[in-house]
């Protein structure tokens, strides 16, 4: 994020798309969220938000054309979004990591009325900090710096052990993925919940824009590092990103 007045703008663009793309939505929290970032200086050389519990607009399975839906009494469902997010200003030109704290939630769940209890399902994305591979803050599994893990605490926190059926519900891998801010972290459901919208939005010249500009900022330092591990011989290996490699041996 190079100011807080042009992150500003970018989600304010990302408004303007999704009130073309779902106009029975009304998207007056996120423009909120960018009167809030407008205000953030960039003297203070750092940068903070919070989204919490927003509900993206109801869909029908058949709509989705999701087929594959256990319990298949489930017919309508809704998603929800929560991003907690910090971090620098950086300069132009840097691929450096913008992002200091990252933590993402995607829930998605039934509408009332149509279980004895609710259900849940939840996906879980967020940073974390790199850590020494020995000694007491040492991980014993693999644990990359930005990760999506299927489950996370929303599912502890809702879940009725007596109602889960055969489900086996495990701390599961944590599998890497680039970090997303709000205007990535909005694409994302749209690209896997609602496939016909976000058909809709890429075919909108500004959203490719705001959408990029946002890859931009948060994705090329990501990549850039991963791929240095192969195009720059004496790079440390990006174990933070991807612990999957192993420190290299060099000749």
């Amino acid at each position: 994020m190079k100011s807080g007045g042009n992150y500003a703008s970018s989600l304010r663009k990302l408004v303007t798309s999704l009130r073309k793309a779902v106009p029975a939505f009304e998207w007056d929290e996120i423009d909120g969220l960018a009167g809030y970032c407008h205000g953030i200086s960039s003297k203070l050389k750092l940068w903070e938000y919070e989204l919490k519990d927003f509900s993206f607009p109801s869909q029908t399975l058949k709509i989705a054309e999701l087929d594959k839906v256990h319990p298949v009494t489930v017919k309508n469902y809704k998603v929800v979004l929560s991003i907690e997010a910090s971090g620098t200003f950086i300069d132009a030109g840097t691929v450096e990591d913008p992002i200091k704290d990252l933590e993402v939630n995607i829930v998605v769940t039934d509408l009332p009325g149509e279980e004895p209890e609710s259900i849940y399902c939840a996906w879980h994305l967020d940073s974390h900090p790199p850590k020494n591979s020995k000694g007491p803050t040492a991980s014993k599994f693999a644990h990359p710096r930005y990760h999506w893990q299927y489950g996370g605490k929303k599912v502890w926190e809702n879940i009725n052990p007596d109602f889960y059926g055969s489900h086996l519900l495990l701390e599961s891998p944590r599998l890497p993925h680039p970090p997303l801010d709000i205007i990535l972290a909005i694409d994302f459901v749209f690209a896997n919940y609602y496939a016909k919208q976000w058909q809709t939005l890429r075919e909108d010249d500004e959203y490719q824009r705001v959408i990029e500009e946002a890859q931009e900022r948060f994705w090329k330092p990501y990549f850039l590092k991963i791929q240095d591990n192969w195009m720059n011989r004496s790079a440390a290996a990006p174990l933070d990103l991807m612990p999957f490699f192993f420190p290299k041996i060099l000749d």
